[in-house]
This record gives structure tokens, C-alpha cells and sequence, in this order.
């Protein structure tokens, strides 16, 4: 089955029995820690079942395509590269770096620019960079809706098979976009800092949330980059 979630020590794997997909709670073997290997949501493992479900623990993780330290997934296929038009300011280096490691990693990155109606003119600028630079790119607002519906059309249409995240600065609107997208996710979102014009750290954990069968969207904290085992 796939690692949907990790919290103080106890894995949720997400197993198939025929037609029905349920959850199983484990606990990983210790030589994993003794070998510095880890393992981490996105992960696909066997599990041991001798002394019941009760009782599973991860025996085996299977080969992964790649793997972040921050946050900890494995085996991501696509990220959703997010910015704001304003509020916090977007920062284009960032980004570049950003989808520089991505492609070396074989992640296909999505460039997304929220909050289009704090500054129109911004927001098409940096959509037209991107886009001669070869990506898919999505403007829109959450606040006014604009935009939502073209990024779920994508979504439906290209992520089967695949696991996604959303990464970008703290504040940007990532969890706000994903509760309009998925509204059964009901994830925690926070408003801009505004002493600070940044964003509070909203998203606690990391967690996969499956996507019809066989996709999975992972929210991910609010870092401006992420940290992968070769950088």
C-alpha cells in the first residue's frame, strides 16, 4: 500500500483488497532507523500482517522516483508552484530554483499565481514569463473565483495516476486554493501577517489525500523551498 500520513511515530498506509481501498495503522521496523532510511508519506511498502492487522508494521519500502527532506514525501510526480500576485510579494528567484530542482528530479512543475485581483498587471506579467519559459500557468483569485475552474479542469484531467503538492512561501493561499478545490479537505488556512506581511505557518502535518482512486494531492508547510536527499 502507499504512505498517506505519519504522525508521532504511527503510519497510515492506504491498502487495495480488491475493489475497496481502506487504511491500515503501522509502525515501521526498527532497522530502518538503524540503516538511516526512513520511511516517508508517498512511500509505497509491503506490510507484515503475521500478528494481525492490530499489529502491522512496515516490512519493505519499494524504490522511490525521489524524495524531499523538508517536508519528508516520496515519489512526487507534479507540484504546483505557487505564488501571489501580492500579499506576500511573489519572489520569481525562488521560484526559479525551484522548478530548476524539480526538473532535475523529474517533477513536473504547474507555475499557479493567486491572488490575481490584489494586481492584475503583476499577475499577467509574471504568467507570461513562465509560460515562454514552457509551463502550464494558472491565474486566479480565490476571493473572486476566477480562475478556480480551469485549475480543477487540469487536475481532473492530468494528475490520474500521479501525487501532487503545493509548494510555495508561507502565506500565498495554498491551503485556501486546495479547500476551494477539494471542499472535503477542510484544511486550516491563516490570513497575511500584517505586521510582518508574511504568512503564518497554517499546515501542521503532511498528508495525502487520495483524488478519486488513484491520484493523491499532498498539502504541504509553507517553506519557499523544498529540500531533496541531492540538491
Amino acid at each position: 500500500g502507499r504512505i498517506v500520513s505519519l504522525l508521532g511515530g504511527l503510519y497510515t498506509v492506504r491498502v487495495k483488497d480488491e475493489n475497496e481501498y481502506r487504511e491500515i495503522s503501522c509502525r515501521a521496523r526498527g532497522i530502518f532507523r538503524h540503516s538511516n532510511q526512513s520511511p516517508l508519506v508517498g512511500d509505497m511498502v509491503a506490510l507484515d500482517l503475521s500478528e494481525g492487522e492490530a499489529n502491522a508494521i512496515i516490512d519493505e519500502i519499494c524504490d522511490r522516483k525521489n524524495s524531499l527532506i523538508r517536508p519528508p514525501l516520496a515519489n512526487l510526480d507534479v507540484i504546483f508552484v505557487t505564488m501571489a500576485a501580492r500579499s506576500p510579494a511573489p519572489m520569481p528567484d525562488m521560484t526559479d530554483k525551484l522548478t530548476a530542482i524539480l526538473e532535475h528530479n523529474d517533477i513536473q512543475p504547474v507555475i499557479v499565481i493567486g491572488k490575481c485581483e490584489l494586481d492584475r498587471e503583476n499577475a499577467q506579467m509574471l504568467k507570461e514569463t513562465y509560460e515562454k519559459a514552457g509551463y502550464p500557468v494558472f491565474v486566479l483569485s480565490c476571493a473572486t473565483g476566477e480562475g478556480i475552474d480551469e485549475i480543477k479542469s487540469y487536475i481532473n484531467s492530468q494528475l490520474d495516476g500521479k501525487i501532487a503538492a503545493f509548494a510555495g512561501a508561507s502565506g500565498v493561499g495554498k491551503s485556501t486554493l486546495m479547500n476551494k478545490l477539494f471542499p472535503d479537505l477542510v484544511l486550516d488556512t491563516g490570513d497575511v501577517s500584517r505586521k510582518t506581511a508574511r504568512g503564518k505557518h497554517t499546515t501542521r502535518a503532511v498528508n495525502l489525500f487520495p483524488i478519486g482512486e488513484n491520484a493523491y494531492l499532498a498539502d504541504t508547510p509553507g517553506f519557499s523551498m523544498l529540500d531533496f536527499e541531492r540538491f
